[in-house]
């Protein structure tokens, strides 16, 4: 998804006062670079944007020093994430886990959390995560999409994203440009019908528990098959369960 309105601007993003992770709240004023702008909408949940961690981490080293300002943002209001959209991450998108992600992936750059009411999410209009916004040192939009080919993902010096930073650093005249995003849905506020109704679904739901002797285990262990067998085993006397 890519912002609607392509002649956007900074001056015209909604008041926001939002913590970052560094315990610093940061609001419009800091959105300033003396090079141009760059908006990156990150989830921790998410596969992709997991991805470019790395890329936005080494990248920053230089943009800071040649005049680009990175911010990534947290868009997710993250108690209407699905349960089966948490198979790819160890965390989730609240502040703290934000606060995490951010330690073990040494951050060097404000990552800041927009999921209670989701000002700067609503005001650009953004969609999906991993999404980038380029702004000129004016303020004005030149590119949006992607940060680079997920599928090749250290060909980042090759990207759309990479070669618009660089034509501002030169000074030189970008025309506004986007590209395709391939990543996750950002959940919304009025998202949270459908994780509740999933939450009572899975509430309802049984599980049926057999009796295993020597025998049917056997049987089951010898069987081929081009899968990885996953056993839970329930000792009742014992209170434990093991698995295999």
């Amino acid at each position: 998804m890519l912002a609607k309105n392509q002649n956007i601007t900074i001056k015209e993003i909604s008041d926001f006062r939002l913590q970052g992770v560094n315990n610093k709240t940061y609001s419009n004023k800091d959105l300033n670079g003396t090079s141009g702008t760059l908006l990156v909408f990150l989830s921790n949940h998410c596969k992709f944007s997991q991805i470019f961690q790395q890329y936005l981490v080494n990248s920053n080293k230089k943009w800071d020093k040649q005049g680009i300002k990175l911010i990534a943002i947290s868009p997710n209001h993250e108690k209407a994430i699905l349960p089966d959209e948490m198979a790819f991450s160890d965390m989730g998108d609240s502040f703290e886990e934000m606060v995490q992600r951010a330690a073990t992936q040494n951050y060097n750059f404000p990552f800041i959390y927009d999921g209670k009411n989701q000002i700067i999410t609503k005001s650009i209009e953004t969609k999906i995560t991993p999404s980038a916004y380029l702004f000129n040192s004016k303020g004005n939009l030149v590119y949006s999409g992607r940060l680079g080919d997920h599928e090749m993902p250290n060909n980042y010096e090759k990207s759309e994203l990479c070669h618009n930073i660089e034509k501002l650093i030169n000074q030189q005249n970008v025309e506004y440009n986007r590209t395709k995003i391939h990543g996750t849905a950002i959940k919304f506020k009025k998202d949270l019908r459908f994780a509740d109704d999933i939450a009572r679904r899975y509430a309802q739901e049984t599980v049926s528990l057999n009796h295993a002797d020597e025998r049917r285990l056997n049987f089951f262990i010898e069987q081929e098959t081009n899968y990885p067998r996953f056993f839970y085993v329930w000792s009742l006397e014992n209170n434990i369960v093991l698995t295999r």
